[in-house]
């Protein structure tokens, strides 16, 4: 009977766990923030794609680190965002290396002048200094750190999956067209990358691969299997705000990719502002000093601001995505107001949130800092009055939520053992002491009461047959039968003593 008790009390406790787990899990998924991803690093306060960037950002808490590559002349990958090293090294004042400059027509018909990466050796970049790129942006720390190579970068990404934080990588190719016409394919190097820095495992950083070229994905992925590494790498899709993407295209995408990227105002549209300067014939993702905004929210994009407080309101794009099981991060979130939408008055923080609202997976951030800050506002309402209970801002929510989950169902475990330790012990305490019924019924083991048996195991020599008899082990009956004193030797005292008297 106290074994069945003791069952089903650890099967009910176990239920709770698992109860409580689910309302953890429930919580945290229901209202988790987008996944914050550093875009080059930090460039509102280092030049872009630069390790101490990176470094900055690692130490922000984002979830990832994001960098583009390219290729040298000898095939070595750095991190840089364009082809060419004009706006973000300072390669213009280096005379020895003025008649690089070069002038092409790239594969999407596009014609392109300047000093190309792939036009220099990884030698000589390493003589470069890389600077800030927007220009309007503080340029104090331009020319103070050098140009970093992939494997650099991964080496500082895996160290800090080493110090106890994962963070992931995002890598864009970075023209890959261009490189495989001039012999300077980037998928295969890209790969070789990865796997000399350890990412072939699976317990490594998470990896997602993105580009803005189908083809390069489909390279990519076919790599990766060719591998033996099939699904190793998330693969996204960047979406620049003149695609016009179907649902066709999106169906054939889902089958191997696992999200889009697209710029912001692919998601939060946009209406024309006449108050928003702007170059004739510039790109809406275009950084121009002219630039002021970007323009109004459309209607729709507005009720979702006002709906930040009630249900939630996504973009045809948002919902398209996540029908077919794509995630959705757009780009990029930056502080300064020319780059939003006049309806959030220059507010980074008001922008981050009517884009939660729209239901993003995910956001590409210029300023981590920024992010940090807004994540600490972000006071989210759980679902379940638990997740209330340990329910914070902060990246780090899901993972609070999940450590206290465990430590809820270690503490369970604790309590049953608890239990079934504390019924078994009464169960040998009762029968130490009810030895007298079954002592003349059984020849083998009997449980008698400490302080008899003391005695027992002194009067039977001690020493070693004391320490075999500890006080919870059953005492042989042959050591009793043969002890002074012992049950049997005073019962038959007594016979004798009363068959004396009736002879008498």
């Amino acid at each position: 009977m106290l074994k069945f008790q003791c069952s089903t009390l650890s099967a009910a406790l176990v239920c709770a766990v698992c109860v409580l787990h689910l309302a953890f899990t429930a919580s945290a998924d229901e209202h988790k923030a987008p996944l914050i991803i550093a875009h080059r690093g930090s460039p509102c306060h280092f030049p872009e794609e630069t390790l101490e960037g990176f470094s900055r950002a690692i130490e922000y808490g984002v979830d990832y680190i994001e960098m583009d590559v390219v290729s040298t002349k000898d095939g070595h990958l750095i991190c840089r965002h364009e082809l060419t090293l004009d706006d973000s090294t300072d390669v213009a004042d280096h005379p020895e290396f003025a008649e690089r400059k070069w002038a092409t027509t790239l594969p999407s018909g596009r014609e392109q002048s300047g000093f190309f990466a792939a036009n220099f050796t990884l030698q000589e970049i390493r003589t470069l200094y890389a600077r800030q790129a927007i220009p309007f942006r503080n340029q104090a720390s331009s020319h103070s750190f050098r140009v970093r190579t992939l494997p650099e970068v991964l080496q500082l990404a895996m160290n800090s999956t080493e110090s106890g934080r994962p963070v992931g990588v995002y890598i864009e190719t970075k023209g890959p067209a261009f490189h495989s016409s001039i012999g300077q394919p980037l998928e295969a190097r890209l790969v070789d990358a990865l796997i000399a820095a350890g990412y072939g495992k699976m317990a490594a950083a998470p990896l997602i691969l993105q580009s803005f070229e189908l083809q390069s994905l489909q390279n990519l992925s076919r790599e990766l299997e060719a591998r033996g590494l099939p699904g190793r790498a998330d693969l996204v899709w960047l979406l620049d705000c003149a695609s016009e993407v179907n649902d066709t295209q999106l169906d054939a995408f889902a089958t191997y990719g696992y999200g889009i990227g697209p710029e912001k105002s692919m998601v939060a549209t946009l209406d024309l502002a006449p108050e928003c300067a702007r170059s004739e014939g510039d790109a809406c993702s275009a950084v121009s000093p002219s630039q002021t905004c970007t323009g109004r929210l459309t209607t729709a994009a507005a009720a979702g601001a006002a709906a930040r407080s009630g249900a939630t309101v996504r973009s045809g794009l948002v919902e398209r995505a996540h029908a077919r099981g794509l995630v959705v991060h757009p780009y990029t979130f930056r502080n300064e107001g020319r780059f939003m939408a006049l309806d959030f008055d220059a507010d980074p923080l008001a922008e981050l949130s009517l884009f939660r609202e729209l239901g993003v997976d995910g956001v590409f951030v210029d300023c981590p800092a920024t992010a940090a800050e807004w994540l600490a506002t972000q006071h989210l309402t759980p679902t379940s009055w638990i997740g209330s209970v340990i329910g914070g801002p902060g990246p780090r929510q899901s993972a609070a939520i999940a450590s206290v989950s465990v430590l809820a169902t270690l503490l369970a475990i604790t309590l049953v053992w608890g239990v079934v330790t504390l019924v078994r012990h009464r169960r040998r305490q009762r029968a130490k002491y009810d030895f007298f019924p079954s002592m003349f019924n059984t020849g083998d083991l009997t449980w008698y009461p400490p302080d008899y048996r003391r005695a027992v195991v002194d009067e039977a020599g001690g020493g070693s047959r004391g320490e075999e008899c500890g006080e919870d082990t059953p005492l042989p009956t042959s050591i009793m039968m043969t002890t002074i004193d012992s049950p049997p030797r005073i019962a038959e005292r007594e016979r004798r003593a009363d068959n004396a008297a009736g002879g008498t």
